[in-house]
């Protein structure tokens, strides 16, 4: 009777296991990207060019030079993109600069016209009997595609302007000329900022046609040395404001007078960007050469929160110190102290940021309406890993690089180029660039099937009591596509050893794993963050997942055969992940196959993943949360299944034939009882 009561529940489980299963697909994230022409619509110089000083003179008709200048000048323009976001242009002026303007009494213009016209720059000088100035300035554009990539305004044209008398720049007695060899820089606009070096200008009152006794700027006085920098290349801005653009037809140059203009020597115009250097012996041991700004969040008086954002001055005093293995650069200033501490591992090839300290002061002048004036705050943030660069070569990187720090404070730092070790006659090595530099990988015309994922490793993260605190098992392969030198794109197919040597860190709320393998060459690092599900009752609901993935990795013959850049070092960091998830106190697993996109060029594959970055008690995983993508654990009575129906279906045989025997048994007794009954009467 017991099979019988165990068949229907049997007959259930077939007619379930009969139902088709679907298969849902994942679809993995795309990179969106948008095409830009290949050749250039105008003769502009790029950011990296230099400007160049141009040189010459405005005369009247008779030939007499009313107005002489010399300089170096560049343009900063902020645009809104079809993204809502904002682009920075920013460009030199072009060698083939048409230089024109007026000369008067009272007032005089100097005008610089480039690119077929479609593109000058004006500046109007005024006197008021006793010295002059630049009073009003202005800018006139046209959004075209090559210098204003994604404008929403595309094919406009725009100018912007200061009217109002006020500029205030190279103010000079009548009968002097103006000298300023450092930089120096006005915004006209909100949107517009001009930046000028090697500047001597004289509008008015020149004697046989040349410069008066120049007044010179304070800039250029002998406390106050002038650095030399470059125009920085056009980071990524992310904001959702669009800058205020006055629309306007194509600006017209006034009437151009008899010119002369002499290309001179090459400048740079002024960015923020500050050139620091640490010495050991006498020697440079360490350059940098930065923009740094920082963004913290503090509290008004009103109770209300406000932002600051300041600059770190270029003048900025540099201090530090240069070993083998380690190098420090420390840059303080009346409102904040920047340390950065570089690292060079025993037998490495490359070296990198290990920490940064970070302390500021909330001076009423930066921080407006504080409600804690010239309070001190201290910030500091290890194992980040930042510039990684190989041995004897120096980081570069124009765009801008955020670091976040604890308390609401951003690092953000730009125009930088940095070498912490092997310094040579006190310059640069070759340059490493950024990745956010580089030119976008060409769209892969194969993807050639890679080997199969290599056995799991197992690696322990451990904390300063030597107690294990991260424990990770699981097969990693890391896949990039790549240029051949005959032009062709394939995949470049890296497995993980299970010797990888593993560090990191593990934090109350943030902790990370860094595999390192093929002598150095490669690092991947993941980081893990706790987000709290129930902030009335935080750790309660509480869940981790990995938040980063950074990878670098050296191209080299080996894993990329044939590339055309051999040699060159590939950075890739996604943040804002939210993969590998699970509840605190829990670890997560996933067998299945999985893959990670960084970007449109490398991903990792997992299998066999296993993972547990905190709550850790000893060298065992805590009860695990399984991916969906793996099969449910068949229960315990599944894999009897087939024993069991067999079983039934004998049973059921058994008691068929049973009680057919009984049945003929029983007729065959009724059939003889009434022979008997008949054969005695």
């Amino acid at each position: 009777m017991r099979n019988l009561t165990i068949c229907p529940v049997l007959l259930l489980l077939c007619l379930a296991g009969a139902i088709a299963q679907v298969e849902i697909p994942t679809f993995l994230p795309t990179s969106d990207t948008t095409a830009r022409p290949t050749t250039r619509e105008s003769p502009l110089l790029n950011a990296n060019d230099d400007p160049t000083v141009l040189q010459g003179s405005l005369k009247y008709p008779n030939g007499t030079a009313c107005l002489l200048y010399k300089m170096g000048l560049a343009v900063q323009i902020l645009y809104g993109t079809t993204d809502s976001r904002i682009g920075v242009a920013r460009f030199a002026l072009p060698t083939d600069t048409t230089v024109g303007g007026f000369c008067g009494v009272t007032a005089a213009m100097l005008q610089f016209a480039f690119n077929n016209g479609t593109y000058n720059v004006s500046l109007e000088f005024t006197n008021n009997g006793e010295q002059f100035e630049v009073s009003a300035a202005s800018v006139g554009w046209v959004f075209d595609s090559t210098n204003f990539p994604n404008a929403s305004l595309q094919g406009k044209s725009a100018a912007q302007n200061n009217t109002q008398g006020d500029l205030g720049l190279f103010h000079a007695p009548l009968g002097q000329s103006y000298l300023c060899r450092s930089e120096d820089s006005k915004e006209i606009s909100v949107d517009v900022t001009l930046f000028f070096i090697e500047v001597q200008v004289q509008p008015f009152d020149v004697t046989a046609g040349k410069f008066g006794q120049p007044l010179e700027c304070k800039k250029d006085m002998p406390t106050t040395p002038a650095p030399t920098t470059k125009v920085p290349t056009t980071p990524a801005m992310n904001t959702t404001s669009a800058p205020n653009t006055t629309l306007a037809p194509t600006t017209t140059a006034s009437p151009i007078m008899n010119t002369t203009t002499v290309p001179g020597t090459t400048a740079r115009p002024p960015t923020h960007r500050g050139k620091w250097h640490v010495r050991n012996e006498n020697d440079t041991c360490l350059l940098a050469y930065m923009a740094v700004r920082f963004e913290a969040h503090y509290q008004t008086n009103d109770g209300s929160n406000g932002t600051a954002t300041v600059w770190l001055p270029i003048d900025a005093t540099a201090d530090g110190s240069c070993s083998e293995h380690n190098s420090v650069i420390e840059l303080r200033s009346d409102v904040s102290n920047l340390t950065i501490n570089f690292v060079k591992a025993a037998g490495s090839t490359s070296w990198s940021a290990s920490s940064i300290f970070f302390s500021y002061r909330e001076l009423p002048a930066f921080f407006i309406d504080t409600a804690n004036p010239g309070q001190q705050h201290v910030v500091r943030a290890d194992h980040i890993n930042l510039f990684m660069t190989g041995t004897g070569q120096s980081y570069k990187c124009d765009t801008e690089i955020s670091v976040p720090m604890k308390d609401g404070l951003t690092l953000k730092l730009s125009q930088l180029q940095v070498q912490a070790f092997d310094v040579q006659h006190g310059d640069f090595a070759a340059p490493k660039r950024c990745p956010a530099d580089l030119p976008p990988t060409p769209a892969p015309t194969m993807t050639p099937l890679c080997p199969h994922l290599p056995p799991p490793g197992k690696w322990v993260v451990k904390d300063a009591k030597g107690n294990p605190c991260l424990l990770a098992d699981m097969a990693l392969q890391l896949r990039s596509r790549y240029i051949t030198a005959d032009n062709a794109t394939t995949v470049g197919c890296i497995g993980i050893p299970t010797n990888a040597d593993a560090t990191g860190i593990c934090g109350q709320n943030t902790s990370q794993l860094s595999l390192s393998f093929h002598a150095g060459e490669f690092n991947i690092t993941f980081t893990f963050s706790e987000s709290p599900q129930n902030s009335s009752n935080p750790g309660k609901g509480d869940k981790f997942g990995v938040s980063k993935v950074s990878v670098e990795y050296f191209i080299n013959d080996i894993w990329f055969p044939s590339a055309q850049q051999q040699g060159q070092r590939v950075e890739v960091t996604t943040s804002n992940m939210e993969i590998f998830e699970a509840s605190v106190g829990q670890s997560y697993q996933c067998m299945r196959q999985t893959n990670v996109t960084l970007n449109k060029d490398v991903t990792l594959f997992t299998q066999d993943l296993h993972l547990q970055p905190f709550s850790v008690s000893g060298y065992g995983f805590a009860k695990s949360y399984v991916c969906p993508e793996d099969p449910t654990p068949e229960p315990s009575w599944k894999a009897n299944i087939v024993p069991m129906a067999v079983g039934c279906a004998l049973g059921a045989f058994v008691i068929v034939v049973t009680l057919g025997t009984y049945i003929v048994y029983r007729r065959r007794q009724k059939r003889m009882a009434g022979y008997s009954l008949l054969s005695t009467t």
